[in-house]
């Protein structure tokens, strides 16, 4: 593990060993086909020049195949060019990222490594107010010969945002209601966190059920993006029981019904 796991779970041969219509042509095919699937699977791990050896044998219709593996020496990489470019580009957090990325990677080809450090370098951007960051150039560049890599991750922040107006899409609730449950400053950058924690707080009400906000980009005007806030109601109506023992009068049962859209100001009534 976790060569071994991922190794089985790439193998045609293993996949299919239970196969009732399997036949002995499919066999020796699929037998051929296993140190190619043995290194793809191994690929992810940096080790794209694995030495298999291979056996398949046959005794009285049941059939045994065998793989050892050398895995060899992984993929080194030999050169990192990450870049920022774009409206954000000279930001100090921006460049920070490249340094904590630089400082932090090591020097093996493990392809999720690659994957997290693009989802951090993004999440980086959400954070900052640059929800229109992309990726211009990113791929990885290997030498068998020579057994290394060469990264590229160019990056483009885009322009910086700030939040606009927010425009409540329901019908159930007073608008000013809403108002104490606004956790947005106008003007303030943009931020996935901070949309986050908005929708939270409004789910966290107990008044909607489904809560989408969605940035109007089309719509932006000097770099304010509008919010719609999409809202759907909770059901109205709850009905609750239960079930409990005293012992002076034995078991004893209770309900509860709570109307929880009494109307649009959010009261609430409850009957026992």
């Amino acid at each position: 593990d976790p060569f071994q796991k991922n190794v089985l779970l790439f193998l045609e041969i293993n996949k299919m060993k239970d196969d009732k219509d399997l036949t002995e042509r499919w066999i020796k095919r699929l037998h051929k086909q296993a140190p190619q699937d043995i290194r793809e699977a191994l690929q992810p791990y940096g080790y794209y020049i694995p030495e298999i050896q291979a056996d398949l044998t046959e005794v009285e219709g049941k059939w045994l195949a065998t793989y050892t593996v050398d895995l060899g020496t992984p993929v080194a990489i030999n050169k990192k060019d990450i870049q920022w470019s774009g409206e954000g580009s000279d930001q100090p957090v921006f460049q920070r990222s490249i340094e904590d990325y630089n400082k932090n990677a090591g020097n093996i080809l493990i392809h999720a490594d690659y994957e997290t450090a693009k989802n951090t370098f993004m999440n980086t951007a959400l954070s900052q107010g640059y929800p229109k960051a992309k990726f211009i150039k990113s791929e990885w560049l290997i030498d068998l010969d020579k057994n290394s890599a060469d990264l590229t991750l160019h990056m483009d922040t885009g322009p910086l945002y700030y939040f606009g107006d927010i425009t409540f899409k329901q019908d159930f609730l007073d608008p000013d209601l809403l108002e104490k449950y606004i956790t947005i400053e106008k003007g303030t950058p943009y931020s996935y966190d901070a949309l986050l924690e908005f929708q939270q707080n409004l789910i966290a009400s107990n008044y909607a059920k489904e809560v989408t906000i969605a940035p109007l980009f089309k719509e932006a005007v000097d770099k304010q993006l509008p919010l719609n806030v999409i809202m759907k109601p909770i059901a109205p109506h709850k009905f609750l029981f239960g079930i409990g023992y005293e012992s002076d009068a034995g078991i004893r049962g209770s309900a509860r019904w709570d109307n929880r859209l009494l109307n649009r100001h959010g009261h609430h009534s409850a009957v026992l």
